[in-house]
């Protein structure tokens, strides 16, 4: 997620050149993952959280702005780190899956040089069939978004072969408060 997106001009840090606050409008802020519903009208932004300790205020605010700026709003920040950005490899990849899921158009992703397969991409976001939830998947309950709890996911993951079983398995541990646990039994059980 862009930070400029989320926060646009004049909300930059304090006694920032104007070099420099244009560089920090085009960093950005991470997301575990992305999903989307089978209807295409919500996009769940979902956190991974091992630890519940790990949990940040100031994560919780981006996210909640993210919400707020919308769907369509946070592909175009995409395109503007791609604009803006000499390491173009890192947001092609992730431009080629919007195009993929027909969130921008490309004229030239299919073909051509990879540095520039993007130039001319256009945001295709349909801004009001959007819905954007944020999905936290951790050991316990403590947080204002939704949340899955670790054992519900490793109810699901368990039936999906030997991985699935060995991440269920790891997953149901992890529900113990990080360091809690004896490491020399832990290896044996995996």
């Amino acid at each position: 997620m862009r930070i400029g997106t989320l926060y646009p001009e004049g909300k930059s840090p304090p006694n920032r050149s104007e070099a420099k606050r244009q560089s920090w409008q085009n960093l950005s802020y991470n997301v575990d993952y992305v999903a989307f519903s089978e209807d295409r009208k919500t996009a769940f932004l979902v956190e991974l959280k091992t630890d519940m300790d790990s949990l940040r205020e100031s994560q919780s605010q981006y996210l909640h702005d993210a919400r707020r700026v919308g769907l369509e709003a946070l592909v175009n920040g995409v395109i503007d780190i791609w604009d803006a950005t000499k390491k173009k490899e890192k947001y092609g990849h992730l431009l080629y899956l919007l195009s993929e899921l027909d969130l921008v158009s490309a004229p030239s992703s299919r073909n051509g040089n990879w540095k520039n397969a993007f130039d001319g991409v256009q945001a295709t976001v349909d801004r009001q069939n959007w819905e954007i939830k944020v999905v936290y998947i951790q050991p316990t309950e403590k947080t204002d978004f939704e949340y899955i709890y670790f054992n519900e996911v490793a109810d699901v993951v368990r039936e999906r072969g030997e991985l699935g079983c060995m991440f269920a398995k790891s997953l149901r541990q992890w529900t113990s408060l990080a360091g809690s646990r004896d490491p020399r039994g832990t290896a044996k059980d995996m």
